[in-house]
């Protein structure tokens, strides 16, 4: 049973409490830890209220991450036009449930060394941030052709790494200068894993 670390994002007021299914482990730590981290430079993110769990899980090949969240569709129907002229006019609304959770590879565990593996998991928690900051859960819950009109990771990769960027200089690490180079050095590290 896997354990899940939760970071309250309810403008600042709590800060990270952790939802323990069995003992605590090093690694149920580490991903609280580095999600709060993360939620240091999404401060929209920390406005909502929210909830963020982070755990590692079984994905996959070639998956790093992905977000969950719970997408509810409301049906409105114009009872008045239904019954009187026969047209049927249906509203659907989308809306997003309070609570989201980024699975992370548990292969990932596998890196031996903890400060390469706590900025590969930085990385990937950024981007699913991005994600989560950006509400595309929405657009993602729609059917493919409404949603190949939206390029759903349009502009997401670029703001990703200023915002990962962003998290190394609170760290004192140096800026990365090229988003390519990132992502082929964190690739790189994911498939020696395997």
């Amino acid at each position: 049973m896997p354990i899940i670390a939760i970071a309250s994002a309810d403008g600042g007021r709590r800060s990270i409490r952790t939802v323990v299914k069995v003992k605590v482990e090093g690694s149920s730590q580490e991903c609280r830890k580095w999600l709060g981290d993360c939620l240091n430079v999404f401060p929209a993110v920390k406005r909502m209220r929210i909830e963020i769990a982070c755990t590692y899980k079984a994905l996959p090949e070639g998956v790093l991450a992905r977000t969950r969240g719970r997408v509810d569709l409301d049906r409105d129907v114009d009872a008045e036009s239904l019954l009187l002229s026969g047209v049927s006019k249906v509203k659907q609304r989308r809306t997003l449930n309070k609570s989201f959770l980024i699975e992370v590879n548990s292969a990932m565990k596998g890196i031996e060394k903890v400060e390469l593996r706590a900025q590969v998991v930085k990385n990937v928690l950024v981007h699913e941030l991005m994600h989560v900051e950006r509400k595309d859960l929405l657009e993602l819950s729609k059917s493919y052709q409404r949603r190949r009109r939206k390029k759903v990771h349009a502009g997401l990769e670029k703001d990703a790494f200023e915002r990962y960027n962003q998290l190394r200089a609170l760290e004192g690490l140096p800026r990365i200068g090229d988003r390519r180079d990132l992502e082929t050095a964190v690739m790189k590290v994911f498939e020696h894993l395997g």
